[in-house]
């Protein structure tokens, strides 16, 4: 009964370690349209797929990389902010690249930020 206890113990810890960590960073914004409004331009301008070319010069997109600006409590620098736009990442597999994809998605953020605010 001890072994069994143990073991069942011992299961659960390394099922617990085995859960992939959610990686988020916020962005600020003076309303939730206007974050609305650049979550969906930067999706429908490849954002996943370009935030992996960064990384390997592919254009395959990222499982686990999304966009969020409405359903969750704003922390942090955006806490008092009207609207926040939220990079997420939990990645659904254990890939080479996952330690690269939050530095890369802030990067084509930021870059397509500019091409939008150009247009």
């Amino acid at each position: 009964m001890k072994h069994s206890i143990a073991l069942l113990l011992s299961m659960l810890i390394i099922g617990c370690s085995s859960t992939p960590k959610i990686e988020e960073v916020s962005f600020c914004f003076n309303s939730r349209e206007e974050a609305r409004n650049t979550a969906i331009y930067l999706m429908d301008n490849g954002f996943t797929k370009r935030t992996r070319y960064l990384i390997d010069g592919t254009f395959q997109t990222i499982s686990g990389l999304g966009l969020f600006w409405d359903g969750f409590i704003k922390t942090g620098k955006c806490s008092n902010s009207p609207a926040a736009l939220k990079i997420s990442y939990q990645p659904k597999s254990n890939v080479s690249f996952s330690n690269q994809v939050m530095s890369s998605a802030i990067a084509t953020y930021k870059v397509m930020l500019r091409e939008k605010s150009a247009l």
